[in-house]
């Protein structure tokens, strides 16, 4: 890493040919507004090649660059705070302020604030009160993904001895949390008769995803969730896997129904045979998955079962993963530095594969599900149309079961049009608000879009295909705001600009934000 004089002695004029830009500022604390030393602070450019430049903050914080004209990326980055970008709410934000540089700019010194990171933790005990060893705490949040709500998965911790579990470097948001376990005395797996299980809960003293509350977490917070999980009997589950390979070790996994959609783990172990047996599952719905490599190829089987208080046997055929071919038409353009994705929204999966220079590819392993293609490191070119042995994929979304499928060909079309602009209030440009673009009328498609304004007010969405939109914003929207929902986005649209944006057009749309009420 450079020192700052170092870096200062070289970021000169006759090095980049022009008089250097400065870029300095300081970096606080967001809840104190302490300053903050030794803080790793890198500085990106995105608008053209050229070397990261970094620099530590001295100990009132400070920091300082020299650089040519450009736009760039100020991050700030530390073992306890981690990295954020500047502008972004947190480091879990994965969007900020980027800085426009031209030859006028006169930046003033920036005051860059470190959000410190929350954390989540507690103490699982038993019936009598003795802390559980081995629990296992299932965490999930929720945020907005491409404009909707949704609950992704973040984890899972096991308690130590003294049954405590924690969930350290996380944002403020709604979290939920699941506790569920064995009890010890069933470890070496010889409890006779009937299994024994802890009885899953849901935070806070739930018995139910659907019963269970979010726990809200603020910036900075050591929040705790504390369980306690009784203990029970109950049925177990047989598998018979129908048409497994000779030679089989597979992994399994036994799913319950979880938050938002999402599944949770119950159960997991390993499958050695083609009849295997697990005993105490609390009674409930299931998703009973087993896969695993044997002999070079990937195999999978999916059974979905239903329990009460008997035993269940499960047939379930174990088929190899299917693999995904065809070809990409990308209007023309050269494929060979482009890829391209099957991807799962659903399940939260993506699964990439090369072109090769004809537009050809091949994906192998594959789970079921509904997957649309997405195009990458192609500049002008977005999916326009999929069809299956000549046939139209409706809504371009591939339904994957276990058979393999051929014959795919993705077209493309050109995306080059735009919409850009500048935000002021009066004639001061606004740096650091979102702003939105949706289709003319909203539909389910899309596309939507959000564009936090640059340094300098500015917004440009780019790789839009023709059509009719529409800018907004969205003052005292809700911290999980749905911009992809037309019903979430309808009472912002009433004043809002239409756009109709031709192919190969590149238009500019200034926007007034209002006074605060």
């Amino acid at each position: 890493m450079k020192s700052l004089g170092l870096l200062l002695m070289l970021a000169t004029p006759s090095l980049f040919g022009q008089p250097p830009i400065a870029v300095t500022g300081v970096v606080r604390q967001a809840l104190t507004g302490d300053p903050l030393p030794n803080i790793l602070v890198t500085l990106n450019r995105t608008d053209a090649p050229g070397p990261e430049q970094a620099v530590t903050t001295v100990p009132n914080g400070q920091f300082e660059f020299l650089v040519p004209p450009g736009t760039y990326r100020l991050m700030a980055e530390s073992p306890i705070f981690g990295g954020q970008i500047y502008g972004a709410t947190s480091f879990q934000s994965g969007s900020g302020v980027a800085l426009v540089l031209t030859p006028s700019t006169r930046l003033p010194p920036l005051d860059f604030r470190l959000t410190p990171p929350a954390a989540i933790e507690g103490t699982v005990i038993d019936g009598h009160g003795e802390p559980i060893q081995a629990a296992q705490v299932q965490l999930f949040q929720t945020l907005i993904l491409e404009g909707r709500l949704t609950v992704i998965a973040r984890g899972s911790a096991n308690t130590n001895d003294l049954g405590n579990y924690r969930f350290p470097g996380l944002g403020p948001g709604e979290y939920h949390l699941v506790a569920s376990g064995t009890p010890w005395h069933t470890w070496d797996g010889l409890a006779p008769g009937r299994g024994s299980y802890l009885v899953p809960q849901f935070y806070p003293n739930a018995r139910s995803a659907d019963s269970a509350a979010p726990l809200v977490l603020r910036v900075a917070e050591d929040a705790r969730a504390d369980f306690r999980l009784d203990e029970a009997t109950g049925p177990g589950v047989q598998l018979s896997l129908v048409e497994a390979p000779p030679g089989i070790a597979m992994r399994l996994s036994i799913n319950a129904r979880g938050f938002g959609g999402r599944t949770r783990l119950q159960h997991l172990g390993t499958v050695s045979s083609s009849f295997h047996r697990v005993d105490g599952i609390p009674p409930g719905e299931y998703e009973v998955v087993v896969q695993g490599v044997v002999r070079g190829k990937p195999y999978r089987g999916l059974a979905r079962i239903s329990l009460a208080a008997d035993d269940v046997t499960v047939r379930m055929p174990v088929h190899e993963m299917p693999t995904i071919s065809g070809r990409v038409d990308c209007a023309g353009q050269s494929t060979t530095k482009m890829t391209i994705s099957l991807y799962d929204r659903d399940q939260q999966a993506r699964v990439p594969a090369a072109l090769r220079p004809d537009g050809t590819f091949i994906s192998a392993n594959i789970t079921p599900g509904r997957y649309s293609f997405l195009l990458a490191g192609a500049a002008n070119c977005s999916v326009d149309r999929v069809t299956v042995g000549g046939k139209a994929v409706p809504g371009n979304r591939l339904v994957v079961g276990t058979d393999p499928i051929a014959e795919i060909v993705v077209e493309a079309k050109s995306v080059v049009s735009s919409v850009h602009g500048i935000l002021r209030r009066g004639e001061i440009a606004q740096p650091g608000v979102k702003v939105y673009l949706a289709p003319v009328p909203p539909n389910e498609t899309g596309p939507y879009r959000v564009y936090l304004t640059d340094s300098d007010g500015s917004f440009d969405f780019r790789r839009l295909p023709a059509g009719r939109y529409t800018l907004f914003l969205a003052p005292g929207a809700p911290e999980l705001f749905e911009y992809a929902n037309p019903e979430s986005i309808a009472p912002y649209l009433k004043n809002a600009p239409t756009i109709e944006l031709d192919a190969d057009q590149r238009i500019r749309q200034d926007l007034a934000q209002p006074d605060p009420q």
